[in-house]
């Protein structure tokens, strides 16, 4: 029973879902929060977005994961499907797929939030193949209950989706286009 000191030693414990939003809330939230923030020059934007794809590549990994996301990045998850770094954009629709991957009620959350469902319709819109490949994995990651299929009808995402499918589609028939994606579309 004897510590020759007398002090008690310290148990470890895991982090519980309310201590690792806690250090979401208190360590990982001001961080973003500056990275979606107005830039004055192009050094500090390159910085922020960097710095903000590096926290998003961190919360992907987790395990356990951070379930139900916080709600300080729900809030700041519109912004972030919009950034004008392409990394950021891509990297958190994959952190959305991966929550309503994780849980049902996450998924239908994120998918009834309309603010997410814009961003995430500008995401699909992007210029970026990488970001709309995500936004488009996060959409049916979000599809995966009947009420998340039901909310993202009613949003800008499928028409967004419908559009893209419609360009894709229009760019392939066109002459000299590549036959691999329309052999894909055909079968």
């Amino acid at each position: 029973m004897g510590n020759p000191d007398g002090a008690r030693k310290k148990k470890r414990r895991k982090r519980s879902g309310g201590e690792a939003a806690a250090s979401f809330d208190r360590d990982v939230f001001p961080i973003l929060l500056a990275a979606v923030a107005p830039a004055t020059g192009p050094n500090q934007r390159a910085s922020s977005a960097a710095t903000a794809a590096r926290l998003l590549r961190r919360l992907l990994p987790r395990s356990p994961p951070l379930s139900p996301l916080p709600g300080p990045l729900v809030a700041l998850l519109p912004l972030l499907l919009t950034s004008s770094s392409h990394s950021v954009a891509a990297l958190s629709c994959e952190v959305m797929g991966a929550a309503a991957l994780q849980s049902m009620e996450a998924g239908e959350a994120l998918a009834s939030d309309g603010g997410i469902a814009s961003g995430l319709a500008r995401a699909l819109g992007s210029g970026s193949q990488r970001v709309a490949e995500a936004a488009c994995n996060a959409v049916m990651d979000l599809s995966a209950s009947s009420i998340g299929r039901e909310h993202l009808s009613g949003s800008p995402v499928l028409p967004r989706l419908l559009w893209n499918l419609f360009l894709g589609l229009s760019v392939a028939g066109a002459p000299g286009a590549k036959q691999g994606f329309q052999s894909q579309v055909n079968v």
